[in-house]
């Protein structure tokens, strides 16, 4: 990822795949330094499993969303960057919450921020999460009919997201 984000990216989409590379690094050695670091991950993220589905489902829905961005107005793409992410977000803690212990939840949520949180915190403030931007912006992207069985060219939300940073 840091290969392909150095040779290939321009600034804005270089420095958007530099921030998830760090961003999961720093999840990923906080969450395995000891033992029991890695006790606590895989028993936290064990009943998050239960949606894994829905995870992979929802990634190529929105990884073809971010895609469709590519055909609005230039000014209206970050806010659908960031309105998309954030209802995902929602949705996936709301299963999760359907289905595991709060303990469990929670850990998963601050999974997801260390995944997102510093390129969302950068790019995002000015439109916050079910704001009246948001929905704006939403209603801005060319709908499609979605289905489980929708595929993609892409199976990482990531590289449409650098495409559609490139692109502003």
């Amino acid at each position: 990822m840091k290969k392909f984000g150095k040779e290939c990216l321009t600034a804005l989409p270089k420095q958007g795949n530099a921030m998830i590379a760090f961003g999961m690094g720093k999840i990923v050695k906080s969450s395995c330094k000891t033992p029991d670091d890695r006790e606590t991950l895989y028993k936290r993220l064990k009943c998050i499993r239960k949606i894994h589905d829905l995870v992979n489902v929802r990634v190529i829905q929105v990884a073809n969303t971010f895609l469709r961005m590519l055909e609005i107005n230039t000014n209206d793409r970050l806010a659908g960057i960031c309105c998309i992410f954030f209802d995902f977000k929602d949705e996936l803690i709301t299963a999760a919450a359907a289905k595991c212990p709060k303990q469990d939840v929670d850990y998963f949520n601050m999974f997801l921020d260390g995944f997102s949180g510093d390129i969302l915190d950068l790019l995002c403030s000015s439109f916050p999460a079910g704001s009246e931007k948001c929905q704006r912006a939403i209603q801005k992207i060319p709908k499609r009919n979605v289905s489980e069985n929708e595929t993609s060219e892409f199976t990482s939300m990531i590289p449409p997201l650098l495409l559609v940073l490139d692109s502003l």
